[in-house]
């Protein structure tokens, strides 16, 4: 399961952050560079255990292609379709650096697993959230219903790590980070930097 916790839970991450809606992001920003916004070693962590080439299943959110549909209406406020990207709409690259950012800027992901950015702190609601059965609550929803084209925790859970989509994209990489100990790119102590 791509939700699943990766490694036992840790005591020394639970500040958080919020995430920004449209501030923080450098314009010109690349996946190297708000890597480098954690710790200037966070980088070559990431080049070094392979999270960024992808003929080693990792990747960069600047080979993330494609548009993000645009509909209209939003599915967080009751509709069934995506919600509409900020324009101009910069495709699956800028979600991809945006799910980055504010993964990182949230925290959500410093207990290293990725099941409270889409479900929220709270232990009890990950399992109903995972299956469908209540609305996510975590703070990444906003850029994960963007890319994902949908709200629900069990339609966003089965792409979560697909490299196509922009926040499966970031997704992944977050992942690869945490399972090479690459911590100091969660803003953590110790580990491989």
């Amino acid at each position: 399961m791509a939700l699943a916790c990766l490694f036992a839970g840790c005591d020394a991450c639970s500040g958080k952050r919020s995430t920004s809606e449209g501030r923080g992001l450098a314009s010109d920003a690349t996946t190297r560079s708000v890597l480098a916004t954690q710790s200037s070693a966070c980088p070559a962590c990431a080049a070094r255990n392979g999270c960024l080439d992808p003929s080693l299943q990792g990747g960069v959110c600047e080979l993330t292609e494609g548009q993000v549909p645009v509909a209209v209406g939003g599915i967080l406020d009751g509709g069934s379709s995506p919600l509409d990207p900020a324009p101009p709409n910069a495709g699956y690259t800028a979600n991809c650096l945006r799910t980055l950012h504010d993964l990182f800027a949230s925290g959500c992901a410093n207990s290293l697993s990725l099941t409270p950015c889409l479900c929220g702190d709270d232990p009890a609601a990950a399992g109903p959230c995972l299956e469908g059965l209540v609305p996510p609550a975590g703070p990444m929803v906003p850029d994960y219903a963007n890319s994902f084209h949908t709200a629900s925790g069990k339609k966003i859970q089965e792409n979560f790590t697909v490299q196509t989509f922009g926040a499966g994209q970031a997704n992944a990489l977050v992942q690869c980070l945490v399972a090479f100990n690459c911590l100091c790119c969660l803003g953590l102590e110790g580990g491989g930097c």
